[in-house]
């Protein structure tokens, strides 16, 4: 087994000069003297700076510390609610114990649509009280939807699905969706009022505006979820949108996800779009207006200018239709010829806000490059891979002129987007086909957006432009779309490829979280937990998923059956057809991250009945007396085997998907995933305080251990091997690294399984050989099991199979398969390395929930010079930044937000041999706020309190030169 060991030389001179270096350089309100006040900052409620549309019954007020001094810690916080600015009327938490950042409202009910102001001080390690934070608002919505009267209404006329849209046929017929309906509704109103609020909910997606002005920037709104179960409705603050007199509410809705299955995404006949809305308006004497929609209060309805608009295809539009229909959203507007709108039955769930970040264009980008590659058709290159849309400029154009847009992720051999003007199938489809159609009106200046509708490219092709000298790249600008959650970290190395793995991860991110975790933005944009699960702790240490995840988590429990069974696809109206491990793990994976990433146990205590349903069901179905799991699923997914990426290299004709590799049972696989759940769900249950519950999961856990060994360890080979006979190398690759992931190795026979999986990742010639579950997993394993060189070395191949091979052939986001040609170059599932980045190279890893205790334990490797990350926990900014000087010295500066401790490693032989350069350089284990815990394999251990913290580690054997 190759040991990885740091040992650092320095010179006396050189260590001095540091010193004095370092003493220059110091901070001085990091030292025993330095005097800091602490304030309270960053306050929210539910992750939300002042929201609107709050429905939580208990909603969470969290904070920061802020100090510049060493060691602050919270030792109590006191809330107080009240009715107006710095008022405790509705419910003061007293003096409150404890240095957990956050309470949760324990006052009277809340009452639905109404603001309320809160503030917080917080208590030091000293007893001290910080200042009151100035106050701030948030705003209920609906805490009983009983209170909601809006009928749900359509556009009027019949709706009617071609007969052509019955059955799955091809080719795609664009009838198959109707024109996206316009309603409209005028009102009056005596006075400007003091405030209005605008409560929508939508079955599709629904673009809402006041006298002609949108009422907010997010599109693709609402977010998707499974509406048989859950509604979610939106709140927008619309007062400076209304005036005295005539006022005009208009509604453009689209088909968005409604209605797309499972097994037939694409083709499947679409319900009709709805909706149902209230607008509450307040006016300065307090009196009280609501404009509802109802078929009997003059709603009126026509088929607007979106005359296709497909999720997955695109969307027509025609700007005549829009020239003939201007102003059809403000007053005045003549409506006569336009239809009743009708009332239609509900999607059938429950109203509940949308407490999400939506989605939003982030930001605006241009094509770097165009040409003219055959007559008439122009391709735009962006230097980025996008998910997002595009606008069009087009000036004096004539009436009708068919501007045709493809989007594509890559290029044909004739250096076109790969396009299909039809998909054949969602599986061996390998080009895109997504479509826009932009019919102009002819009248002077025109530009157009899609709206219903996002495309995964990093090229287009045009065709159709209506004037001979074709285009120039300032007719289109690229709109990036994604939720809207907040960046919480950077990462930077010495290593070029790393910093661009790196932000291909995080690009590959921001593609598929378009409201849900998606599986790729160019063809199915679907929400499979495999992708979710995969990607969870690392989506966490990119952005701030508090709310992202939670809903989601609310998402799966929606589709859970009620025989506990989940589907692969959330949100989805489908009911699961079998288990599928390593994508039902979402269920029990985003409760953890939950925990551990933002000290929110509250998805454990909500969903630990869903979660024990699943497991009864599992074991009722798949787990047999010898205590193993013998579930289908579809393992180690995207493995350089897969038969689904360069259909040159593989058979891609799989024409029974029952019959194919997705549906096998994996029993060494199910198994490991089986003994997961268990072992969490005895935690789960101690958190929970349901103390028998743990003893038992704890008893079948370790039953499942012992049988795991039993059934699939090969003594005279040293792996393990799938029940199935299932063992050659690649395979045993996998096994020996899920059986390390899950825990499931005994400890004295772990140095022998890691010694085999280095031998099979020699004998695949310094490669991986595994998929989006083995990839999760290799590299901490290695790291953390002595092999760290190793899987150094494997994150920084570019040669095939890796992720620095995307990167040689100009990938700026992750594949969906590990080959040229794959169907998808936006895919996210194998972005979990960056986890790895910021755990093993950085060496930042939350050991407490809430990163109330943090470690840090950065692993350099030869060639990496330096490594800097930070991130922006709920307690404040981590940061670790580490290089190696020269002469081999390792520097290693840290950022400990208050009211956090932290865990230090540093590789030395002696603690005596590490300086910390405060105030003033000392042996470190002298320095103020700094204590020397223990020497461990060649580490020394210290715990710091808060603060900022520079530590210099030098070579034993050389007196410690101290000026």
């Amino acid at each position: 087994m190759i040991t990885f060991r740091f040992v650092w030389t320095i010179s006396i001179a050189t260590l001095v000069a540091a010193l004095l270096s370092g003493c220059a350089r110091s901070d001085p309100a990091s030292g025993a003297d330095a005097k800091g006040s602490v304030t309270v900052s960053h306050i929210q409620v539910e992750a939300m700076e002042q929201p609107i549309g709050v429905d939580v019954v208990k909603p969470r007020f969290s904070w920061h510390l802020e100090s510049q001094r060493r060691g602050v810690m919270q030792t109590a916080y006191e809330v107080q609610v009240g009715s107006h600015p710095g008022g405790n009327d509705l419910w003061s938490s007293g003096k409150v114990p404890t240095d957990r950042p956050w309470s949760e409202y324990a006052g009277p009910a809340l009452s639905s649509r109404t603001r309320y102001w809160w503030r917080v001080r917080a208590y030091d390690e000293l007893g001290n009280a910080t200042p009151w934070h100035e106050p701030r608002w948030f705003e209920t919505a609906f805490m009983d939807t009983k209170e909601w009267t809006a009928d749900w209404i359509a556009a009027g006329g019949a709706w009617r699905a071609p007969a052509t849209c019955i059955v799955n046929v091809l080719p795609v017929n664009r009838s198959c969706q109707r024109p996206a309906p316009l309603l409209r509704h005028s009102f009056q109103l005596r006075e400007k009022p003091k405030s209005a609020r605008l409560y929508a909910a939508t079955a599709g997606y629904g673009i809402y505006s006041l006298n002609g002005a949108r009422v907010t920037e997010a599109v693709l709104d609402p977010a998707r979820s499974r509406l048989s179960k859950r509604v979610r409705y939106t709140t927008h603050d619309v007062t400076e949108l209304l005036r005295p007199g005539e006022n005009a509410l208009g509604v453009e809705l689209g088909q968005g996800f409604y209605g797309v299955l499972l097994v037939d995404i694409y083709l499947t006949p679409k319900p009709q779009p709805r909706m149902s809305l209230e607008l509450h308006i307040e006016y300065e004497d307090g009196s009280r207006q609501v404009v509802r929609s109802d078929a009997k209060s003059a709603w009126r309805s026509i088929e607007g200018p979106t005359t296709y608009q497909d999720p997955h295809y695109g969307e027509t539009y025609d700007g005549r239709i829009a020239t003939a229909l201007r102003g059809w959203n403000k007053p005045g507007f003549d409506d006569s010829a336009w239809v009743p709108a009708k009332s239609i039955e509900s999607p059938g769930g429950g109203l509940s806000s949308q407490m999400l970040r939506p989605v939003r264009v982030t930001e605006e980008r241009r094509f770097s490059s165009i040409r003219e590659s055959r007559p008439g058709v122009y391709v735009l290159t962006a230097d980025q891979s996008v998910a997002g849309m595009v606008e069009v400029l087009v000036r004096n154009a004539k009436p009708g002129s068919d501007i045709t847009i493809g989007y594509s992720d890559k290029l044909d051999d004739s250096g076109e987007p790969l396009l299909n003007p039809e998909p054949l199938s969602v599986l061996r489809g390998q080009m895109s086909s997504q479509w826009d159609h932009f019919l102009t009106a002819g009248a002077g200046d025109e530009s157009w957006t899609s709206r219903f509708s996002y495309k995964g490219f990093q090229y287009i092709r045009v065709s159709g432009w209506p004037h001979p000298e074709g285009p120039s790249i300032e007719d289109f600008r690229i709109k990036v779309v994604h939720t809207d959650f907040p960046a919480t970290s950077t990462w930077s190395s010495s290593n070029d490829l790393l910093n661009r793995l790196w932000l291909n991860a995080r690009w590959a991110v921001r593609q598929n979280s378009i409201s849900v975790p998606t599986d790729g933005a160019v063809a199915e944009k679907a929400g499979w937990t495999g992708d979710a699960n995969i990607m969870a702790a690392t989506t966490a240490y990119l952005f701030d998923t508090r709310r992202y995840h939670s809903k989601y988590m609310e998402d799966i429990a929606d589709c859970q059956a009620e025989n506990g069974s989940i589907p692969n696809q959330v949100p989805s109206e489908d009911e699961a057809l079998v288990p599928s491990p390593g994508w039902d793990n979402a269920l029990f994976e985003l409760p953890r991250v939950l925990e551990l990433w933002y000290d929110d146990d509250r998805e454990i205590r909500r969903y630990y009945p869903a979660m024990k349903r699943y497991l009864d069901w599992v074991r009722s179905r798949w787990v047999g007396a010898d205590h193993l799991s013998r579930s289908p699923d579809f393992g180690d997914w995207a493995d350089p085997n897969m038969p689904f990426g360069n259909c040159e290299r593989h058979a891609c004709q799989i024409s029974n998907i029952e019959d194919s590799l997705f549906f096998l049972p994996r029993p060494l696989h199910s198994t490991a995933y089986w003994y997961r759940w268990l072992d969490l769900m005895a935690r789960y249950a101690r958190t929970l305080e349901l103390h028998d519950d743990a003893l038992a999961y704890e008893a079948e856990a370790a039953a499942v251990y012992e049988a795991f060994n039993k059934a699939f360890w090969r003594e005279g080979r040293g792996v393990y091997v799938d029940g199935m006979g299932v063992d050659a190398l690649d395979e045993a690759m996998y096994f020996n690294i899920v059986a390390l992931a899950h825990g499931l190795v005994p400890p004295s026979r772990k140095e022998r399984v890691v010694g085999s999986l280095a031998g099979q990742i020699a004998a695949q010639g310094q490669h991986l050989n595994v998929g989006i579950i083995g990839g999760r997993h290799a590299l901490p394993m290695l790291s953390g099991n002595g092999e760290h060189d190793l899987a150094y070395l494997l994150a920084t191949q570019t040669t095939y199979p890796s992720w620095g091979y995307w990167v040689a052939q100009g990938a700026t986001s992750l594949w969906e398969y590990w080959e040229v040609g794959a169907r998808s170059y936006m895919h996210q599932m194998h972005g979990s390395y960056a986890q790895w980045y910021y755990e093993t190279l950085a060496g930042i890893r939350p050991s407490k929930a809430g990163f109330a205790e943090i470690e840090f334990r950065p692993h350099p490797a030869p060639g990496l010079k330096w490594t800097k990350a930070t991130y922006e926990s709920v307690r404040g900014t981590v940061e670790s930044d580490w290089r190696t000087n020269q002469d081999g010295a390792l520097e290693l500066n840290i950022s400990v937000p208050p009211n956090s401790v932290g865990l230090v490693y540093i590789p030395t032989i002696s603690p005596d041999q590490v300086v910390e350069r405060g105030l003033r350089p000392t042996q470190a284990r002298l320095a103020h706020g700094v204590h020397f815990l223990r020497m461990e394999d060649g580490v020394a251990v210290f715990k710091v309190g808060s603060g900022r913290y520079r530590f210099l580690s030098k070579e034993a054997g050389l007196p410690l030169a101290i000026p």
